[in-house]
């Protein structure tokens, strides 16, 4: 068997279509939503431009506090301003809020006009109230709904052993290429050679998938994989499910093997697209549209997990991820056999 992984692996790095599709096209993908996403996954310093009476006490409160930059206005000025989108609200000495538009930093001045309104209700001064300090507790949060696409990326690219799949399911039937008359004919232990293709498919598209990783940490510094050995996990799990696929595309019909491909390629771009590898908010349109579709959809099982496990340090669905990750393998690889044992040909 040593000698057929041997000679397979060496046969499928020569191949400059898997050098590109499986390393080089995942890299390129990656650094494309890189340049796409990274203004919006750096958050952005927040600075509301705000006008207040002319000494008032929100002048000087809120001087005091980070991320406001205060004009003292009066009025009629404010409106104007306001008109020509120079300022994002207007406070008067009230506490009463002027805005022109929604968004945002209006949001943010309606929490201090809010502020301001119950202060003034029980008789409290407002310069009793330090807009500089904070009174809850803050905690650090990791979460980012655009690195969705790149987990998306990630669980595409883990199925792309899809194409092993295609491929070695032609190798099997003898009607398929001439590689495969040849294995049906000579007295060749034909497990020993599947087997070492199985394992050669993995291998391969497993290790382009490290690359990956190790391009999106180090080359772009993303630190998207915090916990490795559940993400190594997904992956691997999904390397497995695409092999089972491709052996059901390339042995369920009679289609060509250019065909076949394309079935390959269609399918996973599709359930890349569903599980948000285009924009977060697809995702969220279909877990809410389509919950089933997309509880079952692979892809977005990787996605999910890798965001949950990553992003939020959640580990409480994995395992039930893993269950049917599990049996979408089972199934397909089952399938598969079904096409393919025990085949008779009248003539080849």
């Amino acid at each position: 068997m040593g000698i057929h992984l041997k000679y397979q692996m060496l046969q499928s790095l020569r191949e400059k279509s898997f050098t590109f599709w499986n390393v080089i096209y995942p890299l390129i993908m990656g650094l494309l939503f890189f340049i796409a996403f990274q203004r919006l996954m750096t958050p952005q310093p927040l600075s509301v431009r705000v006008g207040v009476p002319p000494g008032s006490v929100f002048e000087e409160q809120l001087q005091s506090a980070d991320g406001f930059q205060v004009q003292p206005l009066h009025l009629e000025a404010a409106k104007t301003a306001l008109s020509a989108k120079t300022i994002d609200g207007y406070l008067d000495e009230t506490g009463t809020l002027l805005v022109n538009q929604s968004g945002f930093k209006q949001s943010v001045l309606y929490a201090v006009a809010a502020q301001a309104e119950q202060m003034n209700a029980l008789g409290i001064p407002l310069y009793a109230y330090d807009f500089s300090k904070s009174y809850t507790q803050i905690q650090a949060s990791t979460q980012n709904p655009w690195a969705i696409p790149f987990y998306s990326l990630i669980g595409m690219v883990a199925l792309y052993s899809v194409y092993a799949g295609v491929e070695y399911a032609r190798a099997m039937q003898a009607n398929q290429s001439t590689v495969a008359l040849r294995m049906n004919v000579v007295p060749l232990k034909k497990r020993s050679f599947l087997f070492g293709g199985f394992v050669t498919g993995i291998l391969l598209n497993f290790g382009s998938n490290l690359i990956l990783l190790a391009f999106l940490r180090w080359g772009l510094g993303l630190h998207l994989t915090q916990n490795l050995a559940p993400t190594l996990l997904l992956v691997l799990l999904g390397n497995l499910l695409g092999l089972g696929v491709g052996l059901f595309i390339g042995a369920s019909n009679h289609f060509s093997q250019n065909f076949k491909n394309m079935m390959a390629v269609g399918l996973t771009l599709f359930m890349a697209s569903l599980s948000g590898m285009m924009s977060p908010e697809v995702k969220t349109v279909v877990q809410n549209q389509w919950p089933l579709l997309d509880r079952w959809n692979p892809v977005a099982i990787i996605t999910t997990e890798l965001y949950r496990v990553n992003d939020l340090h959640l580990m409480n669905s994995f395992y039930p991820a893993l269950v049917r990750l599990s049996l979408l393998t089972i199934l397909f690889f089952a399938l598969a056999l079904l096409f393919l044992r025990r085949k008779t040909y009248e003539s080849l």
